[in-house]
């Protein structure tokens, strides 16, 4: 286009002129966001399906435990339990027996609450789909009759499994007999209870006792259900032996002894 005093005025097209910015193709950004998008939850399903695959495949279920370090518990017992923790699922769809998904430390800690044990250790054997179970007991000092149900007593107080069925068996250990009021539990379910140091101390006096006297021997106390200073103590011979917690304890065996 000419101007009238003859000088030459170039328009170019908007495509073409700076001042107009080129408009991109419409369609192209939400062909690649929805194809990107459908991508990832291809790749999402693909991924649920193939872990649940791997997961639910009974091959990778724990197959078999080995046990070591277990001596009042059976092999028995203890796969008992551990087939109770790892019943179920995690998140509703992963197996809790599957050797990968299993947590050790929750069954480590499931183990040493349920027995009473020191420690537990647990090695996974993924070639064999094994599991190596190393226990450390606490050390079995006494029963402790609560009622009608006698339980096995750890040194520290701990009262351990039931053993009604099979008290017999353990006759040689010292019986402490006590209403289940003297006992503290952790909880309301009356489990994980413990006997109070107190009675450990004396029950400790009483069999120092035996190591001084080749004859009647001390095979068991009954606490008093009014007063827990109150003893009764049981031998062999069938004697019922009174004493009093706050007394001097080896005085008053000796004194009964010279009596029968």
């Amino acid at each position: 286009m000419t101007q009238n005093d003859g000088t030459a005025n170039i328009i170019l097209p908007k495509h073409e002129n700076p001042y107009f910015p080129k408009k991109q193709p419409r369609g192209i950004g939400k062909k690649f966001l929805y194809g990107g998008g459908g991508l990832i939850v291809l790749f999402l399903v693909l991924f649920l399906f193939f872990s649940l695959f791997f997961y639910r495949n009974k091959n990778n279920f724990v197959h078999i435990a080995v046990f070591t370090g277990n001596e009042r518990l059976s092999d028995a017992t203890l796969v008992a339990s551990i087939n109770e923790h790892q019943a179920g699922n995690y998140l509703l769809l992963i197996p809790k027996k599957n050797i990968y998904a299993l947590r050790t430390h929750s069954l480590e800690n499931f183990l040493i609450n349920r027995f009473g044990l020191t420690s537990v250790r647990i090695d996974k054997i993924y070639s064999e789909r094994l599991l190596h179970v190393q226990l450390i007991e606490k050390p079995i000092q006494y029963t402790v009759t609560l009622d009608t149900t006698t339980y096995f007593l750890a040194s520290d107080g701990t009262i351990l499994e039931d053993i009604s069925q099979d008290v017999q068996t353990f006759e040689n250990l010292f019986n402490i007999i006590m209403p289940i009021s003297s006992v503290t539990f952790d909880d309301d379910s009356h489990t994980h209870g413990r006997v109070s140091q107190a009675i450990l101390d004396t029950v400790g006096q009483l069999e120092l006792q035996n190591l001084q006297i080749d004859s009647t021997k001390i095979v068991g106390v009954k606490t008093s259900e009014t007063s827990s200073n109150d003893i009764q103590v049981i031998t062999d011979a069938s004697w019922y032996i009174y004493i009093d917690r706050t007394q001097d304890i080896a005085l008053q065996i000796q004194n009964a002894r010279t009596v029968y």
